[in-house]
């Protein structure tokens, strides 16, 4: 409940994270409709996705301590059924294999998408059958690598493409999807015959 006390989007003005305020891709008159934007909650977020007919990526992190033994699988799946958004609407992302692993044993109808390359140390591993899609950070592999699993057939999101001409040559080379912060400008991104 703390979290829906705070404001979500007085920061947006003061620190502009990704410069597009001074980049003037924000109008300094749409700022003031920002102050007081509360975060949803996730019962929020999957019924606003029903009902503009979304689709949903839900990454699943874990937690700090002391809530790190809390299972987040199960709270979400319930979440779920509540609300009534099903595999038509949602899919799961995680960087926790074993949560994926998981919930597809548990609901196959549901497509898992593994993240790798979240922490330097975390292995680049593209030969588990068990996910649907994988989502590599995209600094942790060449271009080539990249279109090499692409390739062999895999579903790849790399993540976070956020530069123009890398979300050009990604989509050139056959990946999936993109994971951006800026979904605008995939379409200026792609090349057209």
């Amino acid at each position: 409940a703390e979290i829906r006390s705070l404001d979500a989007g007085s920061w947006f003005e003061r620190d502009d994270p990704f410069g597009q305020v001074a980049a003037g891709a924000v109008e300094r008159s749409d700022l003031s409709s920002y102050i007081g934007e509360q975060v949803p909650t996730l019962r929020e977020a999957f019924e606003l996705t029903l009902e503009l007919d979304w689709f949903l990526n839900l990454e699943l992190k874990a937690q700090p301590a002391p809530k790190d033994d809390f299972y987040v699988v199960n709270a979400v799946l319930e979440l779920a059924d509540e609300v009534g958004i099903g595999s038509d609407h949602l899919l799961f992302s995680a960087a926790q294999l074993s949560w994926l692993k998981t919930l597809k044993q548990h609901r196959p109808e549901f497509e898992v998408q593994a993240i790798l390359g979240l922490f330097p140390d975390d292995p680049m591993d593209f030969s588990d059958v068990y996910f649907d899609t994988f989502n590599p950070r995209h600094t942790r592999l060449s271009i080539e690598k990249l279109k090499q699993q692409a390739g062999r057939g895999l579903k790849l999101n790399p993540f976070t493409i956020n530069d123009n001409e890398l979300i050009a040559n990604l989509i050139e080379i056959g990946v999936a999807g993109l994971i951006t912060d800026f979904p605008q400008r995939i379409p200026r991104c792609i090349k057209r015959p």
